[in-house]
């Protein structure tokens, strides 16, 4: 068939033709939407009504070394100023 003969689709394009979508795929994409939704809620219901384990709390820091002059040690000098609020 040449060109000139070959039918027209009334403003479209011959490659531009809708296809038919199985009927299977979109239950598939059904049913998977719909597995997301009941997923997410069941995760929301989970996560308001579940009360979280205690946080951690952290050990009191140690206390400062001393140092013993007659041994020879130097105490270690402030880094940080004092803070003179006192």
């Amino acid at each position: 068939m040449s060109p000139e003969r070959a039918p027209r689709h009334q403003g479209q394009s011959p490659r531009l033709r809708s296809t038919r979508t199985p009927i299977s795929a979109l239950v598939r994409v059904a049913l998977l939407a719909v597995l997301a939704i009941v997923a997410a809620a069941w995760a929301f219901v989970r996560h308001e009504s579940i009360t979280p384990a205690p946080m951690r709390v952290p050990r009191p820091p140690a206390p400062a070394p001393t140092y013993d002059p007659d041994a020879g040690e130097m105490p270690v000098p402030e880094i940080v100023a004092p803070d003179e609020s006192r």
